[in-house]
């Protein structure tokens, strides 16, 4: 991993300018979500059109600074030829192609959904169900690719220091664990069909809630995986202190990215909007992954 230390461009100035970049997508971040809150406090009610700025503001710079990350790793790869720096350039590269098309089916429900939501009684829905089936299609497959890729990257990579690694064994275990743990929630309905329905039919209101919780915790789970893997190997490097910086800086950019990765939870259009708080975070995130290369 001796790219890295060697290609470090922190203090360049293209890194000041995405800090603007950033900084100036969090203010927007801030105006929109006061006048979200301003709205349900005056009005009762939200528009959805906020939503959709929020949502492409913040998706659309995560995007382009995790594929300006893709950018860097794979220069590196042209000049070292290193294949875990090539395996982070398809990562990255497919993460950012899922979050563009993560904002465009998100944005397209919520363009087709309700102009104005407010207080109600009972659950929330996908009222617009059936709609943009390509870009849901497109949505869910490259959920599942990008997240099987830098599952993939982070094996390969600490397979190559399995030798310094203390107990490697329990560490394939929890790379394991959350590939099986979020297949399953994208295919649940064959694994838990039968003893969903007959839940549903008994409490529905507790096995809906169950399966929220379980549905949406695959990914920061999975995320924190990543990020472990990063913050070992952050103690493997630990002669070297810019490495090691780096390396714990990126596990919290992974992290976050998968955790906050949640506007999907929109598309019901819950009152209050429940997840834009979480959304804001991506552009972060995303910086944190640039920032320290």
């Amino acid at each position: 991993m001796n790219t890295f230390s060697s290609h470090r461009l922190s203090n360049t100035p293209k890194i000041r300018i995405f800090y603007r970049i950033s900084l100036t997508s969090l203010i927007v971040f801030a105006i929109f979500v006061g006048l979200l809150v301003f709205q349900q406090f005056y009005y009762r009610y939200y528009e959805t059109w906020i939503n959709i700025l929020i949502i492409t503001i913040s998706y659309g710079t995560s995007a382009f600074l995790i594929m300006w990350v893709a950018l860097l790793f794979f220069y590196w790869y042209k000049s070292s030829r290193d294949y875990i720096v090539f395996l982070y350039f398809i990562s990255m590269a497919l993460i950012a192609f899922h979050l563009v098309f993560t904002a465009l089916f998100i944005d397209a429900k919520l363009a087709d959904n309700q102009y104005r939501v407010g207080e109600y009684v009972g659950g929330s829905g996908d009222t617009v169900q059936g709609k943009h089936l390509v870009l849901g299609n497109i949505y869910r497959i490259s959920s599942i690719i990008s997240f099987f890729s830098i599952w993939t990257t982070t094996a390969v990579m600490m397979h190559s220091y399995r030798e310094k690694l203390i107990r490697s064994i329990t560490y394939w275990i929890l790379l394991v664990l959350p590939l099986g743990y979020f297949l399953i929630t994208y295919f649940y309905q064959f694994f838990l069909s039968y003893m969903l329905v007959t839940s549903l039919h008994n409490d529905p209101v507790t096995v809906t809630i169950y399966l929220t919780v379980f549905l949406s915790l695959s990914k920061p789970i999975g995320g924190l995986i990543f990020a472990i893997a990063f913050w070992k190997m952050s103690k493997v490097v630990g002669y070297e202190r810019n490495m090691k910086i780096s390396m714990v800086i990126a596990g919290w950019g992974i992290f976050f990215i998968f955790s906050a990765n949640q506007a999907a939870t929109l598309i019901v259009v819950p009152y209050p909007p429940f997840g834009i708080a979480t959304v804001t975070i991506m552009n972060v995130a995303s910086y944190f992954s640039i920032r320290n290369l």
